[in-house]
């Protein structure tokens, strides 16, 4: 991460959570018809597991920030409505691996695929002259938050501190 500058202007910081906010639309947007099969925190859960292949509910927590037993109720819910795999005990702790079903990964499709379509009805409502600068912009964004994946669709947002 690049070192901090001076402290933000009020302008700066307005623009920025206009962005947020259209942004936060899109990501819910994203869930309609979705949250019949899942809460949010359980998509949360499927959106973090997808990308790895199979990881530990413990290693979800962390990634979440979610307390290590919600982490494992919504991996218990979703192993019952079949969109994770539970794949073996590991240890004393409770502590176990999951991975994406077919269906779970057709779900995480489906939400990310929403967004990008979102995403892209924004950028082709930007002139044409503007879309570079955008781009540039938003990765700038994207590397002081931490720049994570895209792929991964979670829309965290992590600083150091």
């Amino acid at each position: 991460m690049a070192t901090p500058g001076p402290p933000a202007a009020a302008e700066h910081v307005e623009a920025a959570l206009r962005a947020a906010d259209v942004f936060l639309g899109i990501a819910a947007h994203s869930l309609f018809d979705v949250d019949d099969e899942t809460t949010g925190q359980q998509l949360a859960v499927l959106l973090a597991v997808a990308p790895q292949g199979q990881q530990s509910v413990a290693a979800v927590a962390r990634l979440l920030q979610f307390h290590p037993s919600s982490a494992m109720n919504s991996c218990r819910r979703l192993h019952v409505s079949g969109l994770i795999v539970r794949l073996e005990e590991r240890t004393g702790n409770g502590d176990f691996q999951v991975t994406v079903t077919p269906r779970g990964r057709a779900l995480v499709r489906e939400v990310l695929q929403r967004r990008r379509k979102a995403v892209a009805e924004l950028i082709r409502n930007l002139p044409r002259d503007k879309r570079e600068p955008v781009a540039a912009a938003m990765n700038a964004f994207a590397a002081a938050a931490g720049g994570e994946d895209p792929e991964i669709g979670l829309f965290t947002f992590r600083l150091s501190g």
